[in-house]
């Protein structure tokens, strides 16, 4: 009976020493897990799934990793597991655990939102919108656009995008403990621009208008696509092609005796503007024209109604003719190219002029430095303090003989020895 009742409170306490954490976060953000057991020196390790991520010592500092993908990007300290650029894989729990203590188990909810196509979407094509929080989350999510919601899941699915459709989406998450989590996309419907009239006077030029709209496309790309030349024109144009072999460019239709060769469209790689120029218009020319992109996700296109008026032929453009921005693009990009080498040859003069002047300088300075070790300084007059000593003798120089003293007891000597000399000769 004793153990019996000694096992059954070592099962209770291991049931309720277990702790979990709910945590959720968004994809490719970092995240910080911590033990809760510390023990200062001790030996710490984590599971991810039942899978070993590492073991650190905190006492000698050693790692071992394990043999799973998300080692790659974790980090321990101490009882701090820090996970970096968080992927939808790295749902589920994360158990630390700590010789003679309890396990501490987190639970992680990698928060993925995505968009197909991602970035901009074509108009009239089919896309879809994501926002996960992995499979044993309890969370509720909803879509919202302008602060409102338009879908309680969280996958939506759009079978044909509509211009009402571009604009910010957010991914409202409510977990179980009611906390709540946002995350937004901006999306971007791409097309063509509207159906428009185009008169052109007789005998002008003509531009039919075919631009993508916006011009950021995203991940989007154009495949294919061309003009066509719709039912009411009695005379039939040879109207170009694109091709994408090489980079996106226009393919002149082969001329033969059903078409005219008098469709032009912009030279060089083409991006957003699919614009073409009729010249000569003749009254024949008037009708619809179709321009159509094709893209991997499907086929935009827009209709141009041409109208030619009778009258005098004028040289001058047609004022209701489309704005080209291609050749705007081109034209501002000659002058800035321009512009830019006439800055750098102003720079270039202006280093040169500096240069020259720092020369002239210098030799300048130089010659004045050498005049003012010629000249001789001025001899000024040195008053000295007067003091009331001997005057002292004056010192002889080196190579002055000193002058001669007489001296008395040598000459007294001499005399004596000549009035000793003058005696003797008289008494001889």
């Amino acid at each position: 009976m004793l153990k019996v009742q000694r096992l059954w409170i070592l099962l209770s306490f291991c049931a309720v020493s277990i702790d979990s954490d709910l945590f959720y976060a968004a994809e490719s953000d970092p995240i910080s897990i911590e033990c809760k057991t510390y023990i200062k020196g001790g030996i710490y390790e984590w599971l991810h799934n039942n899978q070993k991520i590492l073991t650190v010592n905190d006492k000698s500092g050693m790692t071992q990793k394990g043999n799973i993908p998300i080692t790659s990007k974790v980090r321990a300290l101490g009882n701090l597991l820090k996970i970096s650029n968080l992927q939808k894989g790295d749902s589920g729990q994360f158990v630390c655990k700590v010789p003679g203590h309890p396990d501490d188990v987190h639970t992680l909810h990698v928060i993925s939102v995505s968009a197909s196509p991602s970035g901009a979407w074509l108009l009239s094509a089919p896309a879809e919108l994501r926002c996960e929080t992995g499979q044993s989350s309890e969370a509720k999510t909803e879509w919202l656009k302008n602060n409102e919601i338009v879908h309680s899941e969280g996958v939506k699915t759009i079978k044909s995008v509509a211009r009402s459709d571009e604009g910010r989406w957010t991914c409202k998450i409510t977990t179980e403990d009611k906390r709540i989590f946002t995350k937004t996309l901006d999306i971007t419907v791409i097309g063509l621009s509207g159906s428009q009239n185009v008169t052109a006077r007789l005998g002008n030029s003509a531009t039919l208008p075919c631009s993508l709209t916006p011009p950021n496309l995203g991940s989007l790309r154009v495949v294919g696509g061309g003009w066509k030349q719709m039912s009411g024109a009695q005379r039939k144009l040879c109207l170009p092609t694109l091709n994408a072999s090489a980079g996106l460019h226009w393919t002149a239709e082969e001329t033969h005796s059903d078409c005219e060769p008098r469709v032009k469209g912009l030279k060089g790689a083409l991006s957003t503007n699919f614009s073409v120029t009729v010249s000569h218009v003749g009254e024949d020319d008037a009708g619809q024209y179709i321009c159509s992109l094709t893209f991997q996700q499907g086929e935009i296109s827009t209709e141009v109604t041409l109208q030619v008026s009778k009258g005098n032929k004028i040289d001058k453009p047609d004022k209701r003719t489309p704005y080209n921005p291609d050749k705007a693009n081109q034209f501002w990009l000659h002058w800035k190219i321009w512009t830019w080498v006439g800055v750098g040859v102003l720079a270039f003069v202006i280093i040169l002029l500096v240069v020259v002047l720092c020369c002239l300088r210098n030799k300048r300075m130089k010659g004045r430095r050498k005049r003012l070790k010629a000249v001789r300084p001025p001899l000024t007059a040195n008053d000295y303090c007067q003091c009331n000593r001997l005057a002292r003798q004056p010192q002889r120089s080196s190579g002055e003989r000193p002058l001669c003293t007489p001296q008395p007891h040598r000459n007294s000597e001499k005399m004596e020895i000549k009035t000793t000399k003058g005696r003797r000769t008289q008494h001889m």
